[in-house]
């Protein structure tokens, strides 16, 4: 269940949410099977399912909280692999939302208290998201919804689903297999 107040959007804008003393993370009212803040990782034969999104990959243009002083940009960081994974009955707060999710952004503003959007935002990722053997399905809003500028989904599947992709960027798919059903 998320915590606090759910963002419910219909569009791909929505209200932005600061951090609080009942809410340390804002992007909690978001609640997600995944919630990846550094893609820089091996994620491989998970299943998600419920919540806001599935598997959530927020936009984060530097790390955040103790470390927000580093010099580095965790969304220009490539996803060391994505394969194998599942996700399912996502995407009830936002008819937009992914089941498999890139995009939102969580920052520190110059105050210093997190500030996050769930919805789509600019920029977006910047580094390479290669999804490998990856299906979505049961998904009231998009399988696999991605703002960013590489998106590559090699051997999708997708069922019962409102719409299948929605990628911003040069993205690349191979060997998709896409099914909707009816009734």
């Amino acid at each position: 269940h998320v915590i606090g107040t759910p963002v419910i959007a219909t569009g791909q804008t929505c209200s932005k949410v600061r951090q609080s003393s009942q809410l340390l993370l804002p992007a909690d009212c978001t609640a997600s099977g995944f919630y990846i803040t550094n893609a820089r990782n091996y994620l491989f034969g998970n299943a998600a399912s419920g919540g806001w999104a599935g598997f959530a990959f927020p936009t984060l243009p530097t790390a955040l909280n103790i470390h927000q002083w580093a010099h580095i940009n965790p969304s220009s960081r490539e996803i060391l692999q994505f394969e194998g994974n599942s996700a399912h009955s996502s995407g009830y707060w936002w008819q937009s939302a992914g089941t498999i999710y890139f995009g939102g952004k969580l920052w520190h503003p110059r105050d210093g208290t997190l500030r996050y959007n769930p919805c789509r935002t600019h920029p977006a990722r910047s580094g390479l998201t290669r999804l490998v053997d990856t299906k979505v399905f049961l998904s009231r809003g998009v399988g696999v919804s991605h703002w960013g500028e590489k998106p590559e989904l090699v051997g999708f599947e997708a069922s019962d689903v409102a719409l299948s992709t929605a990628m911003l960027g040069e993205g690349y798919m191979a060997n998709a297999v896409i099914t909707c059903r009816t009734g």
